[in-house]
């Protein structure tokens, strides 16, 4: 197998240069980016100025479900999505916690679903005066979060992830 991803640290060292190949249109972007470890290199071409993003998410996807790579260890260079993603739940509880008046966790979403159809994840969520902001977490955080648990969570009301920041922002406003 020709490996695209090594383990190693990946650096954008090019990027949206405009490609155009004669036999090929409309012009593609190129992103090059280099191994800092071992200097391979890998070109992403993409047919609009950033979809290199989706480029790279794809084959980032398609080696996970390949079993070559784990996305918890993927790496910003300080930083894994793992350790992050554990840090926004740790950060969120404290939150939540303080604020037990307006916050929730629920096993089972308003329709009576079980988050991402698997029992090892739970929906938690705070309601401030602006609306409600949610998080997905697996079942090891669960205990991390010592709020009101409901039989079925409240009925989303379609907030964005940058809504759901302003609404938490919004607490340190509150009177809670």
């Amino acid at each position: 197998m020709n490996k695209i991803l090594c383990k190693h640290e990946y650096h954008l060292i090019e990027g949206n240069i405009p490609v155009h190949y004669p036999d090929y249109e409309p012009i593609k972007y190129g992103q090059t980016f280099k191994c800092s470890k071992c200097g391979k290199e890998k070109k992403i071409l993409a047919k609009c100025k950033y979809g290199y993003q989706k480029a790279l998410n794809k084959i980032i996807k398609d080696y996970e479900k390949a079993k070559v790579i784990n996305t918890n260890d993927v790496s910003d260079g300080c930083h894994t999505f793992g350790e992050l993603y554990d840090h926004r739940a740790k950060l969120f509880s404290v939150i939540c916690n303080q604020n037990k008046k307006i916050a929730w966790k629920s096993k089972l979403h308003s329709d009576g679903t079980i988050p991402f159809n698997d029992k090892n994840w739970f929906i938690v969520g705070i309601n401030t005066k602006k609306g409600q902001a949610t998080y997905h977490y697996e079942m090891k955080y669960w205990d991390l979060f010592k709020v009101k648990e409901l039989d079925i969570a409240p009925t989303y009301d379609g907030h964005t992830p940058e809504q759901a920041i302003e609404r938490i922002l919004s607490i340190a406003e509150e009177e809670v």
